[in-house]
């Protein structure tokens, strides 16, 4: 009987230093969790069990008895819910519930749909916690929930009064444009964020290499101007405003490279069509490796090649987020560290998978990193996401090559595949034992320098590495993208 595996009742197990309180003068924000002292990054500072469990999720599918009989612990507990006259989302919930099912179960998927967290295996629980559930939004949070432990923990330092966040975003998703987690948050919780970084007047996730200011190396950012006029591009650095001109160019190849993102992500396209949508896009990202458009290209397609991707990812998080421990930078650092103890770079291994295991430590709740690392040597030979990983120090040093990434030894990537097209089968066998010569080239051609002076936008970077000529590489491009789009279907999807 299902009932069996469902878990509901009231229990706060721990409080270290939140109170619940209320705004008079933000109705909106309903209750909310306040530090009641300074807590430092890492600090339990909530622990609870849960009010409701279900496993695999709601869904459309008619809710058992089990999760009904919850709905008056859910209606003592008084979650916000908005109401179905003001909110499109929640008239939205109950025409997609099944037919004729009774009011307790409505408001229990309401409840769900506004205030679980993901539990379980691959996050397919939903998971509602009394206390914990009053955790607003913040696309900077300051805290973090883990719905099986039940527990909030802060990933910054916060000062006592300050408001304890959490963010309803996955870390790749606070590193979209602002317009898209506007989009987001509309569609899926029917509220418009209010947080810092949607308030601000430039947004930080689009940011263009190129400031003319003589010696600067700051990242201009788009700036709001109003509601019907173009952005202005301002140096996030020296404050200075990129020219008329410079903003007009910048922002055109801009919205060529998201329309071209947004076609390679259609599922109808050619995987021919699609490569060339990539490689467009990639001539923009490559010389804005910050941009929005540039950490969606590396983290959804890996383009160009694993190990480029993944350093422009994290560089990204850390532009953006800060070095803020998260499960993205921790799981692109342990791949990272994996890629290259293959490649025989174990000094640089060695350093990232610290740095991963530091931040896990902190998420965990651990005292020492070295146990993270104990644990991750311990379940690596049956972690489906890591199965070969090197999880500790003495096992880089020990490492061999080994370039299957889960992408199939078989099928080259980035630079690899282009060989492999222009030059036959025979380049194709032996482009993945190549990859590790080719990736650092490849890594290095991708530029943080500022766009050429005289405003070609459009060019490609410069790779030095290839022999061939870059117009015939375009060509190659379309040619390698069946094997290309192939090894990209088989990544995880974050």
């Amino acid at each position: 009987r299902e009932s069996s595996a469902l878990v509901w009742k009231m229990g706060l197990l721990e409080n270290n230093g939140a109170v619940v309180t209320s705004d008079p003068g933000r109705p909106d924000l309903g209750f909310f969790l306040v530090a009641s002292r300074a807590l430092p990054r890492g600090a339990l500072v909530l622990r609870e069990e849960p009010l409701l469990r279900v496993p695999g999720g709601a869904g459309r599918r008619r809710l058992p008895d089990a999760v009904r009989e919850s709905a008056s612990a859910l209606r003592l507990a008084n979650l916000f819910v908005p109401s179905p006259g003001s909110s499109e989302v929640v008239r939205r919930l109950r025409q997609q519930a099944p037919s004729g099912e009774p009011e307790d179960s409505i408001l229990v998927r309401d409840v769900l749909h506004f205030n679980s967290f993901a539990a379980g295996l691959s996050g397919a629980d939903e998971v509602v916690f009394a206390t914990l559930s009053r955790a607003n939004h913040d696309c900077a949070p300051n805290c973090m929930v883990d719905g099986d432990e039940g527990t909030l923990r802060t990933i910054r330092d916060v000062a006592n009064g300050d408001q304890l966040t959490i963010s309803y975003l996955d870390e790749a998703s606070l590193l979209l444009a602002r317009d898209a987690r506007r989009v987001l948050f509309q569609e899926r919780w029917d509220f418009r964020c209010g947080c810092g970084r949607c308030t601000a007047t430039a947004d930080d996730t689009r940011r263009f290499s190129g400031c003319n200011t003589a010696g600067c190396t700051g990242d201009l950012l788009a700036e709001e101007t109003g509601p019907s006029s173009p952005p202005h591009l301002r140096c996030s650095s020296c404050g200075s405003l990129a020219s008329a001109q410079d903003c007009q160019r910048l922002l055109d190849a801009e919205a060529a490279a998201a329309a071209q993102l947004s076609k390679a992500q259609d599922g109808d396209q050619e995987e021919e069509d699609q490569g060339q949508q990539l490689m467009r896009c990639y001539m923009f990202a490559s010389k804005h490796p910050r941009h929005a458009l540039a950490l969606e290209l590396s983290n959804i397609f890996a383009f160009p090649d694993a190990l480029p991707a993944k350093r422009t990812l994290l560089a990204g998080l850390e532009a953006i987020l800060g070095d803020v421990p998260c499960q993205l930078a921790i799981d692109e650092r342990r791949e990272l560290a994996e890629i290259l103890a293959g490649r025989g770079e174990k000094e640089e291994a060695r350093s990232i998978l610290e740095a991963a295991a530091a931040m896990a430590s902190v998420l965990d709740g651990r005292a020492d990193a070295s146990q993270v690392l104990d644990d991750w040597e311990a379940n690596r030979s049956s972690s489906s996401r890591h199965p070969v990983l090197p999880a500790t120090i003495a096992d880089i040093a020990a490492a061999k090559p080994d370039y299957d990434l889960g992408l199939g030894a078989a099928r080259p990537t980035g630079s690899a595949a282009v060989a492999a097209a222009v030059n036959g089968s025979a380049a194709a066998s032996a482009g993945a034992a190549a990859d590790g010569a080719t990736t650092a080239l490849v890594s290095a051609a991708v530029p943080t320098r500022p766009p050429p002076a005289d405003g070609s936008e459009d060019q490609p970077p410069t790779v030095a590495c290839l022999t061939l000529p870059y117009a015939l590489a375009v060509v190659a491009a379309a040619m390698a993208a069946a094997l290309l789009v192939r090894a990209v279907s088989a990544r995880r999807s974050l």
